[in-house]
């Protein structure tokens, strides 16, 4: 489990931060993908990522919480203090995605 998480904060860290930063070598995209960064591409990433752990792990809250807290460094870098609810909704989106996988995993060993 503790090589799973430092995989979960790597590929984290990578998800949050590549649009941010092809933002910052194209500033014309920015307009186009900054919002969708956060309310599309993070939100579908965390559910997915804890779908894929959950599956594999069954319901862990560190799964999630990982995911969460792994925006912190991309919030301080590429955002402002007003993305202090994104840790929220990625913890939250985390825990559906754990939980989902919980549920895929009870019907794979049944």
């Amino acid at each position: 489990m503790g090589k799973d998480l430092i995989k979960i904060a790597i590929i984290s860290l990578i998800v949050y931060n590549i649009i941010p930063i092809i933002n910052i070598i194209f500033p014309e995209s920015e307009n186009y993908t900054f919002l969708i960064d956060l309310w599309v591409i993070n939100i579908i990433y965390a559910v997915a990522c804890g779908l894929v752990f959950g599956n594999k792990h069954r319901f862990k809250l560190s799964i999630p919480i990982v995911i969460a807290v792994m925006f912190i460094p991309t919030m301080f870098i590429f955002y402002n203090q007003t993305a202090y609810i994104y840790i929220i909704v990625y913890l939250v989106a985390g825990i559906i995605g754990t939980l989902l996988g919980q549920f895929s995993y009870d019907k794979n060993n049944e």
